[in-house]
């Protein structure tokens, strides 16, 4: 067979196939193999248009809800280290939304509760928040309690109507290290408890959307390349979907 699919995905396909070739024949015993191959294809393809038709369902509803993402963060968000603009997990989550976006990432950038106060025109649907991981590895526990919340009591009173989902750090290598702060999930624990507390925050933990691989970034700890990138968008659109299918 000559194929540009991988020899391992192909031969997967072939055991499946046969599988089910050989459960029909078991269970039809007076079928030929011409007649279990043609009920195979038609289940095949009846399969497929299902979920086709599932898929373009889905997308129809989210086009009437969504229109514009706004994603706030700091370089990780900005798309730090992507060979183009597009490659940045914010860009994909848009595509993979049908939606338009405006990336406000500032490499660098922590929790600054002014930055939710000013209003450039742009009236998000959804907005995603990924701050954090620079607060917990430079800043002082009260800090990144007082400054995260007042950014997102902020960020509601500025948006009544987005839906904002906070995003909990995706892996770093030094993880595990101290921090005034404490654990590095402690940062999504704030974020779990402000969502308790002020409402209108829905959280994603992301900590695991980019594999803990170096070769999936840049620096090897911090910042994803190309290939972090694209896992970080898939995973975060799946996630986000799922919330928006609620």
């Amino acid at each position: 067979i000559a194929t540009t699919e991988q020899e391992g995905y192909v031969r997967d396909l072939a055991k499946e196939m046969s599988e089910d070739i050989d459960s029909l024949m078991v269970r039809n015993p007076s079928l030929s193999m011409n007649d279990a191959l043609v009920l195979c294809a038609i289940a095949y393809l009846s399969e497929y248009k299902k979920e086709a038709a599932n898929c373009d369902h889905i997308r129809s509803q989210l086009k009437e809800y969504l229109s514009d993402i706004a994603a706030w963060g700091d370089s990780i968000t900005q798309g730090y280290n992507a060979v183009k603009p597009e490659n940045s997990y914010a860009t994909q989550l848009a595509a993979a939304l049908d939606a338009d976006a405006v990336n406000k990432g500032i490499g660098g950038e922590f929790f600054h509760p002014e930055l939710a106060e000013m209003r450039d025109g742009f009236e998000p649907d959804v907005i995603t928040v990924a701050y954090g991981t620079n607060d917990w590895n430079a800043r002082g526990k009260d800090k990144f309690l007082d400054t995260s919340r007042r950014f997102y009591e902020n960020l509601i009173s500025l948006y009544p109507n987005a839906r904002i989902f906070a995003l909990a750090p995706i892996w770093r290598g030094d993880h595990k290290e101290p921090r005034d702060v404490g654990s590095f999930k402690n940062v999504g624990r704030q974020f779990e408890t402000l969502a308790a507390e002020l409402g209108h925050i829905t959280v994603i933990d992301c900590f695991s959307f980019v594999p803990f691989d170096p070769e999936c970034f840049s620096d090897k700890f911090l910042h994803p390349n190309d290939l972090g990138f694209l896992h970080y968008g898939r995973n975060l659109a799946d996630a986000i979907k799922k919330e928006l299918e609620k």
